[in-house]
Protein backbone atom coordinates (compact mmCIF):
# COMPACT_ATOMS: atom_id res chain seq x y z
CA UNK A 1 0.00 0.00 0.00
CA UNK A 2 1.16 3.41 -0.57
CA UNK A 3 1.69 6.47 1.36
CA UNK A 4 0.11 9.63 1.35
CA UNK A 5 1.35 12.78 2.72
CA UNK A 6 -0.57 16.60 3.21
CA UNK A 7 2.06 18.68 4.86
CA UNK A 8 0.32 22.34 5.54
CA UNK A 9 2.82 25.19 5.30
CA UNK A 10 1.80 28.95 7.09
CA UNK A 11 3.92 31.38 5.12
CA UNK A 12 4.88 35.09 6.41
CA UNK A 13 3.02 38.27 4.94
CA UNK A 14 5.09 39.04 1.73
CA UNK A 15 7.09 36.23 1.68
CA UNK A 16 4.73 33.78 -0.76
CA UNK A 17 6.44 34.76 -3.83
CA UNK A 18 9.77 33.82 -2.26
CA UNK A 19 8.56 30.71 -0.83
CA UNK A 20 7.08 29.49 -3.92
CA UNK A 21 10.19 29.83 -6.02
CA UNK A 22 12.06 27.46 -2.94
CA UNK A 23 9.56 24.89 -3.23
CA UNK A 24 10.08 24.62 -6.93
CA UNK A 25 13.34 23.86 -6.62
CA UNK A 26 12.81 21.40 -3.65
CA UNK A 27 9.89 19.86 -5.26
CA UNK A 28 11.77 19.27 -8.85
CA UNK A 29 14.38 17.69 -6.86
CA UNK A 30 12.55 15.57 -4.80
CA UNK A 31 10.95 14.16 -7.85
CA UNK A 32 14.19 13.74 -9.92
CA UNK A 33 15.55 12.47 -7.27
CA UNK A 34 13.93 10.41 -4.50
CA UNK A 35 12.81 7.10 -5.43
CA UNK A 36 9.02 5.72 -5.10
CA UNK A 37 7.73 9.50 -5.15
CA UNK A 38 4.55 9.41 -6.88
CA UNK A 39 3.14 12.61 -6.01
CA UNK A 40 4.98 15.86 -4.40
CA UNK A 41 2.99 18.94 -5.80
CA UNK A 42 2.92 22.55 -3.77
CA UNK A 43 -0.54 24.11 -4.20
CA UNK A 44 -1.60 27.82 -2.76
CA UNK A 45 -5.09 28.24 -1.27
CA UNK A 46 -7.16 30.38 -2.91
CA UNK A 47 -8.92 31.49 -0.03
CA UNK A 48 -5.76 32.75 1.93
CA UNK A 49 -2.18 33.87 0.36
CA UNK A 50 0.07 32.66 3.18
CA UNK A 51 -1.34 28.83 3.41
CA UNK A 52 0.06 26.37 1.01
CA UNK A 53 -0.38 22.70 0.81
CA UNK A 54 2.16 20.12 -0.06
CA UNK A 55 0.73 16.80 -1.20
CA UNK A 56 3.05 13.46 -1.40
CA UNK A 57 2.46 10.14 -2.86
CA UNK A 58 5.17 7.59 -1.92
CA UNK A 59 5.16 3.94 -3.19
CA UNK A 60 6.06 2.43 0.19
CA UNK A 61 7.01 3.11 3.42
CA UNK A 62 10.32 2.32 2.79
CA UNK A 63 10.56 4.59 0.25
CA UNK A 64 9.13 7.49 2.39
CA UNK A 65 11.41 6.69 5.05
CA UNK A 66 14.62 7.13 2.62
CA UNK A 67 13.13 10.80 1.26
CA UNK A 68 13.14 11.45 5.20
CA UNK A 69 16.75 11.50 5.29
CA UNK A 70 17.79 12.07 1.00
CA UNK A 71 19.77 15.24 0.15
CA UNK A 72 16.52 16.96 -1.39
CA UNK A 73 15.33 17.07 2.10
CA UNK A 74 18.75 18.26 3.82
CA UNK A 75 18.03 21.80 2.01
CA UNK A 76 14.75 21.84 3.49
CA UNK A 77 15.59 23.71 6.27
CA UNK A 78 15.68 26.78 4.64
CA UNK A 79 11.88 26.84 4.46
CA UNK A 80 12.04 28.63 8.06
CA UNK A 81 13.28 31.50 7.10
CA UNK A 82 9.26 31.63 5.24
CA UNK A 83 7.17 30.03 7.42
CA UNK A 84 5.54 31.34 10.20
CA UNK A 85 4.99 28.08 12.31
CA UNK A 86 5.97 24.59 12.02
CA UNK A 87 4.68 22.47 9.51
CA UNK A 88 1.45 19.97 10.32
CA UNK A 89 1.58 16.73 8.60
CA UNK A 90 -0.92 14.41 7.92
CA UNK A 91 -0.61 10.64 7.08
CA UNK A 92 -3.09 8.41 5.29
CA UNK A 93 -2.77 4.97 3.27
CA UNK A 94 -3.50 5.30 0.00
CA UNK A 95 -5.19 2.27 -1.62
CA UNK A 96 -3.65 0.27 -4.20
Amino acid sequence: MAIGLTVEFTVGEGKAEAFEAFMAGATAKVKAEDAGCNMYDLFRSVDDDTRYLLLESWASEEDLTAHGSSEAMQGMAGIREFTTARPVLHRYDVPD
